[in-house]
């Protein structure tokens, strides 16, 4: 379980997470399990893509 928005150590997609939740209230993961990875931010439906660079 990694979906703690005052831990001092924190992941990539933890800390994307954690800074929406604590500062809009967007809980950006896509299938509100006990953890928060890359899958469920691209898969939620608060994020959106803007631009893919290939």
């Amino acid at each position: 379980m990694n979906k703690k928005t005052g831990s001092a150590k924190m992941n990539c997609s933890q800390l994307v997470w954690a800074a929406y939740k604590a500062s809009v209230k967007i809980d950006l993961d896509g299938n509100g399990g006990p953890g928060v990875y890359p899958y469920n931010i691209k898969d939620s439906k608060h994020a959106h893509v803007y631009k893919t660079i290939k």
